[in-house]
């Protein structure tokens, strides 16, 4: 895999797991202001992440889901499948 396959694929992880964040943040009727203070996540960045503009790190998107009264999980597939 070349380095801008590997920067894609990031780029596209990142924005997955933003969209998944702000999925279930709504679903739960939290604000990003709401979250922010569960989480001690600034409320601008939260709004950076799920929108795919920042790059979050583990420990943000575990803090992130622990204040959604969720765990974070990483799974492996294929990268031939469909997404």
């Amino acid at each position: 895999m070349e380095e801008n396959d590997v920067d894609e694929a990031v780029a596209d992880a990142l924005k997955l797991a933003g969209q998944a964040l702000k999925r279930e943040r709504t679903r739960q009727k939290l604000t990003q202001k709401q979250l922010s203070s569960r989480s001690n996540i600034p409320q601008g960045q939260i709004s950076r992440i799920e929108n795919g503009r920042e790059q979050a790190s583990v420990e943000m998107l575990v803090r992130l889901a622990n204040g959604m009264g969720k765990k974070l999980r990483i799974e492996l597939e294929d990268r031939d499948a469909a997404h």
